[in-house]
């Protein structure tokens, strides 16, 4: 598969997308959710999760490392044969085709909550999608761009909360271990739904310009994100307590009001504006996704027009669940299915590429 100029990404931008795309509205309600299990060993709960994206890097690694010029779903076909592996490709595609109902249904909310609750659930999506497919519509590296440009916004964003530290208790955190190695590894699990995003990378490597070094980008990319959730994790419970945090459905919000800035009035609401931008371009890295994996998933398709085709029914899919209580059902009935086919996914693809001798890419 030859790369289009237009669509070559750098390093940083493979990074940033990577980035863009796992950090969504999942990071304000996952204190909540792990909380519910390892109580005041949560944050090592976050960190722990970190081992799901850290393990599809390494398998796209060795992938890479065969097919640099393929995407995962050319060499699923290439290793499969047409038939199964166009079936494998299109429930890889139901995975990014699921995550994104419920990354959109959770920035309505968000969006709905704080920053316009006179709008209604419908507009706010119609706005959401429709920037969405204006981002396919422009291509990889006007995304890739606009990614970097949100990742260095990500990351001043999220070390303001640090201010929290001289605010919370050491007590809250304490006994550390006290929950359990067995909850603690369960709430790990619970956190997959926050690290998915990463498989795009699976889809994008092979738009990487420089073709030297891929893990140098991705693993940062990982490091990235553990980072920030377990630091996010750590710092609401250090602030609100064990059993505070299971109060709020996005406990992290409630950093924000400990931020005093001059001349803002409320931070909360600066933050969130901001957010808010951030994650309508996570939207758009997984529609963007959503539409590639589709239209390459059996057949060559059109992107910009698989991108309007599917407008209607991610809309109606959307709307369906937009309350946060049926959001988060829906994630729970989801997340684990869709964390389990994606690692077997690439582990069988990543078994037959090691084991296969004898027989060389002819692309390369």
């Amino acid at each position: 598969m030859k790369n289009v100029r237009e669509n070559e990404i750098t390093y940083q931008e493979l990074t940033s997308i990577i980035v863009g795309t796992v950090l969504g509205v999942g990071i304000f309600g996952l204190p909540n959710r792990l909380a519910e299990i390892s109580k005041q060993d949560c944050w090592i709960s976050a960190a722990l999760g970190g081992v799901y994206p850290l393990y599809i890097v390494l398998m796209c690694i060795l992938i890479s490392k065969k097919y640099p010029q393929d995407n995962i779903l050319s060499v699923s076909k290439n290793v499969f044969g047409n038939f199964l592996g166009s079936i494998l490709n299109l429930l890889y595609t139901s995975v990014f085709f699921v995550n994104l109902i419920s990354l959109t249904s959770g920035v309505m909310s968000l969006s709905r909550i704080y920053i316009v609750p006179f709008l209604s659930a419908a507009k706010v999506s119609i706005i959401l999608l429709l920037l969405a497919v204006y981002g396919v519509f422009l291509g990889l590296k006007v995304i890739g761009r606009i990614s970097e440009f949100m990742y260095y916004l990500t990351v001043f964003l999220l070390t303001l909360p640090l201010i929290a530290l001289n605010f919370g208790s050491i007590l809250n955190i304490c006994p550390i271990f006290g929950s359990g190695m067995g909850n603690i590894l369960k709430a790990s699990l619970e956190s997959c739904f926050s690290y998915s995003g990463i498989e795009i990378l699976l889809l994008i490597y092979p738009n990487v310009k420089e073709k030297g070094n891929l893990s140098m980008p991705a693993l940062k990319a990982v490091l990235v994100i553990m980072l920030i959730y377990t630091n996010l994790t750590f710092l609401t419970l250090y602030f609100l307590g064990p059993d505070l945090i299971l109060k709020p459905y996005f406990p992290v919000m409630l950093l924000n009001e400990i931020v005093k800035l001059p001349y803002l009035n409320s931070f909360r609401f600066f933050f969130m504006y901001l957010w808010i931008m951030v994650t309508f371009k996570t939207v758009i890295n997984y529609y963007y996704a959503l539409t590639f994996s589709i239209s390459n998933s059996t057949i060559k398709l059109n992107l910009k027009r698989t991108a309007l085709i599917l407008f209607p029914v991610i809309f109606v899919a959307v709307n369906s669940i937009r309350n946060e209580t049926r959001r988060r059902t829906f994630i729970k009935m989801t997340s684990y299915p869709a964390a389990a086919f994606n690692i077997l996914f690439v582990t069988l693809i990543a078994m037959v590429i090691f084991f296969k001798k004898g027989e060389k890419n002819e692309n390369l």
